[in-house]
């Protein structure tokens, strides 16, 4: 899988917990993969403890 192909599959399931932009005001396509795998982690966190 290269870089882009694993970007796009981070910005899918940031869209499926409904995560569009970051508090910067970032849309997902402007940050890089770095930068997603980051706010991935972040937010995948949060929002398995939101679910318990």
């Amino acid at each position: 899988m290269n870089n882009e192909q694993k970007k796009d599959e981070i910005k899918m399931e940031l869209i499926k917990m409904n995560y569009f932009k970051t508090p910067e005001g970032k849309q997902l396509y402007e940050l890089s993969l770095g930068e997603l795998e980051q706010v991935y982690a972040n937010v995948k966190h949060c929002y398995e403890n939101k679910e318990k």
